[in-house]
């Protein structure tokens, strides 16, 4: 949830460049930096080039990647996506845009 009580989505930053891809590997260029992720927060990346809410993001990765034992992926995916957040790769958006 953001401040105002709306449902947290996720979008890349404006510093964002380029997200490239060599299996399990992934490097994200923004303006500032070059970040190496792993395969979850580069298809979290992906998914977040329209503003995007952690349930779609955890249904995508449960999709792909199935439920991690003894569960809790929505967690894990906020953990990611905070992650990828405090690095500059995504931005916290409320359901117009408007970044938290």
């Amino acid at each position: 949830m953001t401040e105002s009580g709306t449902m947290a989505h996720y979008v890349v930053s404006p510093q964002f460049t380029d997200l490239l891809v060599d299996g399990d590997d992934a490097l994200v260029l923004t303006r500032q930096q070059l970040v190496r992720v792993g395969p979850i927060a580069a298809v979290l990346v992906a998914q977040c080039a329209e503003p995007t809410p952690l349930d779609d993001l955890a249904a995508t990765c449960r999709d792909l990647f199935g439920e991690p034992p003894g569960g809790g992926l929505a967690g894990r995916v906020g953990e990611q996506l905070a992650d990828l957040v405090a690095a500059g790769v995504l931005v916290e958006t409320d359901l117009q845009g408007e970044a938290s």
